[in-house]
């Protein structure tokens, strides 16, 4: 695993694998910011369902985005759901988000 300490676009330290996609998820959230015309429409959201979560960057970047919304971070992947549920714990109150199988 890499840790990493992420400043932009959310404060946060995060565990990804080496191999696989984690990196390219980690260019297109924090780099590419895919979700900032999402951020930029909607505003005081107060719930988010991030379906698909994988390791739990997207979930991270809304709970950043939506300081007083609940994040739910669905991901059916074993691994990856063990791997998300780390990086949200390590980064969110226990009471901002729930992680589903």
């Amino acid at each position: 695993l890499l840790h990493l300490r992420i400043r932009r676009p959310f404060s946060a330290t995060v565990s990804l694998r080496a191999e696989g996609t984690d990196l390219e998820t980690l260019d297109e959230i924090a780099v590419q910011r895919v979700y900032q015309p999402v951020v930029g429409h909607v505003r005081g959201c107060r719930r988010v369902l991030d379906v698909g979560a994988n390791i739990g960057l997207s979930a991270l970047y809304f709970a950043n985005a939506y300081p007083d919304a609940h994040v739910a971070a669905v991901e059916p992947w074993p691994d990856t759901h063990a791997l998300m549920a780390r990086n949200l714990r390590a980064n969110l109150p226990e009471t901002r988000f729930a992680c589903v199988p």
